[in-house]
């Protein structure tokens, strides 16, 4: 590993290996980019195609813009890391900026997710036939409604009973609060290296 040949940044220049190795995560990141995209996109199309041409399937179209959502979240997080590297395999360095804004868009996304998660246990549980009875913590990734609870809701004579409490998945808020406490150390980095060149 070599010094950039900026010598003011103090900036590290990745090696041939390492760049061979960015290259790959780049476009395994890449694939997953664009999969959790074409996810997206198809249930967005579902949702629409369901609710002109399908009625009585709420319980549905509610379980697709789920998937919608989570997959285009899942896709910029995709994107912002697959940038990353992409920026460190071309450039042949990153910088504290780099790194702060990366993640503070990758902590976006997550608070986006745990928001996106509430808001739909938060309207499972208005819909509920007994009504909002308050909230409760969820096991991690599991912060979305079902699809055999958003049928419970939609479809009470199925017999089956509609949770009345939200279920509040704080994993995805943790991830963004680490994430957002990460750049503001990177931020603090930048500072001390915008510090150290100005006096160099």
């Amino acid at each position: 590993m070599a010094y950039c040949a900026d010598t003011r940044s103090r900036q590290y220049e990745w090696g041939p290996a390492q760049k061979r190795l960015w290259r790959f995560i780049y476009l395994v990141l890449g694939t997953v980019k664009y999969f959790m995209l074409l996810v997206s996109v198809s249930c967005a199309i579902a949702v629409l195609y369901l609710s002109f041409f399908a009625d009585g399937q709420m319980a549905t179209i509610a379980q697709f813009a789920e998937w919608g959502i989570i997959g285009a979240l899942y896709s910029s997080i995709a994107g912002v890391v697959a940038g990353l590297f992409s920026r460190a395999e071309t450039s042949g360095a990153l910088s504290f900026r780099d790194c702060e804004i990366a993640l503070r868009k990758l902590a976006a996304a997550f608070m986006i997710l745990f928001v996106a998660g509430v808001g739909f246990s938060l309207c499972v549980a208005a819909l509920s036939p007994q009504g909002f009875l308050g909230l409760t913590i969820s096991m991690p990734l599991m912060g979305f409604p079902s699809n055999a609870v958003w049928s419970a809701v939609m479809d009470p004579l199925r017999g089956v009973e509609a949770p009345g409490l939200a279920a509040v998945d704080l994993s995805p808020l943790c991830i963004a609060l680490v994430l957002w406490a990460l750049a503001s150390v990177f931020r603090y980095g930048a500072y001390l290296q915008m510090e150290k060149d100005s006096v160099v």
